[in-house]
């Protein structure tokens, strides 16, 4: 548990929040639920990985 949260901080980038945060071109993002989490642990990573979604979309 405490290594998945270490490296869910440290990456720029991680598969995990691919699955739960989207993107949308506007800049503005939607919720996915992860088919893994159907209690939505979405909802805890997508506002601490919302700037990093948005600098990758502001780069191209």
């Amino acid at each position: 548990m405490r290594r998945g949260r270490n490296s869910f901080r440290r990456s720029t980038y991680s598969a995990m929040h691919d699955e739960c945060v989207e993107l949308k071109r506007d800049g503005t993002f939607i919720e996915v639920r992860d088919s893994k989490t159907p209690r939505g642990r979405n909802l805890r990573c997508a506002p601490t990985h919302l700037a990093v979604l948005f600098a990758e979309y502001r780069r191209g």
